[in-house]
């Protein structure tokens, strides 16, 4: 999106043409409730949910840090997966959902 001189000194246009671009605060509550409502489909592998929840959790927190958006993305899978899953992952020190999922993809595959 290429906006010309005059585009980029007004800025009700600049701001329009952002949120064209990025989205605004609405679709930050669409994806934030997508987010809370995420559950692991049936057949779904725990990298493809980790996957999704991270992406949900950019878009509906799209003002945090990546830090920030990180700790809430683990603590959306830690709402997700069994008790006996979390603590796998806090025995192990997750501190991302990538290592979460690692953890848990790894007990899930010795339990089968």
């Amino acid at each position: 999106m290429s906006l010309d001189e005059y585009e980029r000194r007004d800025y009700c246009t600049l701001v329009k043409r952002m949120k064209q671009r990025f989205g605004s605060s609405a679709h930050e509550s669409k994806y934030l409730g997508m987010l809370e409502n995420r559950q692991r489909r049936p057949g779904e592998s725990i990298i493809s949910l980790c996957d999704d929840i991270r992406q949900l959790t950019n878009k509906a927190y799209s003002q945090l840090n990546t830090q920030s958006q990180d700790i809430v993305a683990l603590n959306q899978v830690y709402k997700i997966i069994s008790p006996e899953m979390k603590c796998r992952c806090i025995d192990n020190n997750c501190s991302s959902i990538h290592e979460a999922a690692a953890v848990i993809d790894k007990y899930f595959f010795y339990s089968i």
